[in-house]
């Protein structure tokens, strides 16, 4: 992701190439637009003539072969399909808008940071499928920096396969034109409070990077408050964890230290960005290990100490204020002073 440049580009033979938007220092596709102009911006505009400003997430469906990508104050849809781009919601101007079931297509939004994708029907902890009756098939989770706050994007079940006179499902239409919005974390005031309280009460500052695990707790990087805060929001979570936030690692304290401590004892400095692993538990029993509180790893982009951070989730009340998910803290890459022996953080601003 290249956050100055206007672009996102993909390295093909150590070659780098723009796949969707344009840039003044970056490398052309044929055809693309010597000036950025509002063509660029207009629905089903093909991705080597799309504009963009300050890309920042990108969340993509493998199996769909769709995205969705977070720029200045849009939510891009992106069609790999046909190589195109629409706009899901936003536009060109900044806004506070907190009222809940709005068309995703009628929102203004402030400069999205991370964003996440949750398919309700999963494959849960122990292997079961099940059929989840919620009305919504298809979620997107979206940080909007500056309103401190997360918004869910949801999709009509009703409408998903639904084909029209010809027999075709219009899948970009579907994710274009069904979304319906609402606030689920954070009330538009920057601070810290209401761990262990709904989440949707609780203050945050500056939420970043944001992704799902496989037991639909939702993680975020609490950027200004210097922690990992996560949510359960799934209705399938137990009744006294259900839609309420917690703090996973940090203290508060905008620092490097902790590691060998439990996570929510650790310090943090800006993290922006955090992302979850699963661990099947065949394979904890395949190894003779099944300590069922071990669930997986979760990494941390601790951006302002310059490190990679990481610890292996465990569940029980730990730390401060009762987080029931917490790890022993490690650095895995980088050294103080952000110099590292093998490899360094690079973080272009």
């Amino acid at each position: 992701m290249h956050y100055t440049q206007h672009a996102i580009r993909l390295s093909v033979s150590n070659d780098a190439q723009v796949l969707i938007g344009d840039a003044p220092h970056a490398i052309k596709l044929p055809g693309s637009p010597s000036n950025w102009t509002e063509p660029g911006l207009a629905d089903g505009v093909l991705f080597k003539n799309a504009v963009m400003k300050l890309p920042t997430d990108i969340a993509v469906m493998p199996v769909e072969r769709a995205g969705f990508l977070c720029e200045w104050h849009r939510i891009r849809y992106l069609d790999f399909h046909l190589g195109k781009m629409y706009t899901l919601a936003g536009g060109s101007k900044q806004g506070f808008m907190s009222a809940d079931n709005l068309l995703a297509r009628n929102l203004l939004l402030s400069k999205p940071g991370g964003i996440a994708i949750r398919r309700v029907t999963q494959r849960f902890l122990w292997g079961e499928d099940y059929d989840d009756k919620e009305r919504f098939p298809w979620e997107i989770y979206v940080t909007e920096t500056p309103n401190h706050w997360i918004r869910v994007i949801r999709f009509d079940e009703e409408k998903w396969g639904v084909k029209d006179a010809a027999g075709y499902f219009n899948m970009t239409s579907y994710f274009v034109d069904t979304g319906e919005s609402r606030i689920v974390v954070g009330t538009g005031t920057a601070g810290y409070s209401g761990d262990g309280q709904l989440a949707l009460m609780a203050t945050v500052d500056s939420p970043r990077g944001v992704t799902i695990d496989h037991q639909d707790v939702l993680w975020f990087a609490d950027d200004r408050n210097n922690r990992i805060r996560i949510v359960y929001i799934s209705h399938k979570a137990p009744l006294l964890r259900r839609d309420r936030i917690y703090t996973a690692a940090g203290d508060g304290v905008a620092a490097y230290a902790g590691d060998g401590l439990s996570s929510p004892l650790a310090s943090l400095k800006r993290p922006t960005h955090v992302k979850v692993t699963f661990q099947d538990p065949e394979v904890f029993d395949a190894g003779g290990d099944t300590d069922p509180l071990q669930r997986g790893e979760v990494y941390i982009a601790d951006t302002g100490n310059q490190m990679l951070r990481r610890f292996t989730m465990q569940h029980g009340e730990c730390g401060r204020k009762g987080s029931p998910i917490c790890g022993t803290m490690e650095t895995v890459v980088g050294m103080v002073g952000g110099f590292a022996r093998r490899w360094r953080l690079w973080w272009e601003w």
